[in-house]
């Protein structure tokens, strides 16, 4: 599994890293139990935005759209919105449901990271929507981030172009 060290290659510092993050009261406030892998990464970096276009959430942020629980609860409202409607099939359960989505991260293109939380969190894998489209990817946090930022893992539902990579703290807009 990948973990902070190798994303640190992409990423190097990054200004505002949150410091000491205090997992268990972050956990028992949102009631949530992060996977180790994006709890170390959010201990080494703020809320990230990449190459101005993919923004990796953080639940120690006043950041608004970027952390836990505002902007997770507003996308998932939004797919609860959808699955009702029936504009379109939503054809996973929704976090806080058994095995529901739990957004990480999104694109400005409209293009959503899940956590698809199926038994303990160090097993959960990654489902990327966009529209319509979903991607299932058999591998955790660290290693879905790290292999698509450095083209071993292919997500037809996210821009592949990362060749001018950079990155930055997410900022208030």
């Amino acid at each position: 599994m990948a973990g902070a060290g190798e994303l640190w290659e992409f990423f190097g510092d990054v200004p505002g890293a949150p410091g000491e993050i205090d997992w268990d009261q972050v956990e028992r406030d949102l009631s949530i139990e992060f996977p180790a892998d994006y709890k170390e990464f959010c201990s080494a970096y703020p809320a990230l935005m990449v190459n101005d276009l993919l923004l990796v959430m953080h639940p120690c942020t006043d950041v608004v759209g970027a952390g836990y629980p505002e902007a997770s609860n507003g996308i998932l409202d939004m797919y609860r919105e959808s699955r009702s409607a029936r504009d379109y099939s939503v054809p996973y359960p929704l976090f806080p449901e058994p095995g529901g989505l739990l957004p990480w991260g999104y694109d400005r293109g409209g293009a959503y990271l899940f956590w698809k939380t199926e038994g303990e969190p160090e097993n959960w894998t990654i489902v990327v929507n966009c529209r319509v489209k979903y991607c299932e990817h058999e591998m955790g946090f660290s290693d879905f981030l790290a292999g698509f930022l450095g083209d071993s893992v292919e997500c037809p539902n996210l821009p592949q172009d990362f060749s001018d990579f950079g990155v930055s703290a997410a900022a208030a807009e």
